[in-house]
């Protein structure tokens, strides 16, 4: 019984890592977007006071610069595994 339990949460695990890889990488990449969205993160602002403008404001902000992370680090990551790929394959095929 506990065999079976730990094989469908064994099974269960590795489906949902490859729905996530599989949601990772269905957007292509272009370094145009990585500019675009390193150019929209946020800068930090003093402020006077330490009240935020409310949770919820707080929450969306917080969610949405997550968002841009993520999608920044897959980008840098897919770019730079295809950097000199052609010149690599080229210089092996020889």
């Amino acid at each position: 019984m506990k065999d079976r339990d730990l094989r469908a949460r064994m099974n269960a695990a590795t489906k949902a890592a490859f729905d996530r890889d599989a949601r990772i990488h269905e957007k292509p990449v272009s370094k145009l977007e990585l500019k675009a969205r390193e150019k929209r993160r946020a800068t930090p602002a003093s402020q006077n006071n330490l009240t935020p403008d409310g949770f919820d404001v707080q929450a969306v902000n917080e969610a949405v610069e997550s968002e841009n992370e993520r999608r920044i680090h897959i980008i840098q990551k897919r770019l730079n595994r295809q950097k000199d790929k052609a010149r690599n394959d080229f210089t092996r095929s020889r």
